[in-house]
């Protein structure tokens, strides 16, 4: 969990561009202990920021959480591979610090919020050596 909080002492604003409160956690479970395979599952957030500078021509954004899950496994020596899903419920958020469209392209007009990754497989193959 991290915490940033910024204040400008000269007028007694916030600061701009101040991420919110943000954190991570996950958990895993070794599902064949034998062959070293893990189950693991997480979830990032982070909460509403309100406290910005308007002045500065900054939006407030509304907290979210998204999950993740996987599996890795290192079968033999030197071998390690994994499948992930990051955003498991594909849910559409904005990271605060994430910047604005400056032109108009598909969904998003000029100005609007750039939303983060919706959700994505990633599988790999890793060698050691």
């Amino acid at each position: 969990v991290s915490v940033v909080r910024g204040q400008n002492t000269t007028d007694d604003r916030a600061l701009p561009e101040i991420p919110p409160l943000f954190g991570a956690a996950e958990v895993r479970w070794q599902a064949l202990p034998g062959a070293d395979t893990w189950l693991r599952a997480g979830c990032t957030f982070a909460a509403d920021q309100d406290r910005i500078d308007p002045l500065f021509g900054e939006d407030a954004t509304a907290g979210w959480a998204v999950w993740h899950v996987g599996l890795e496994s290192r079968p033999h020596a030197g071998w390690r591979f994994g499948l992930r899903v990051d955003n498991l419920f594909d849910r559409l958020y904005n990271d605060h610090l994430t910047r604005e469209a400056v032109l108009a392209t598909d969904d998003l007009a000029a100005g609007d919020e750039v939303p983060a990754p919706g959700r994505s497989v990633t599988l790999s193959a890793r060698l050691e050596f």
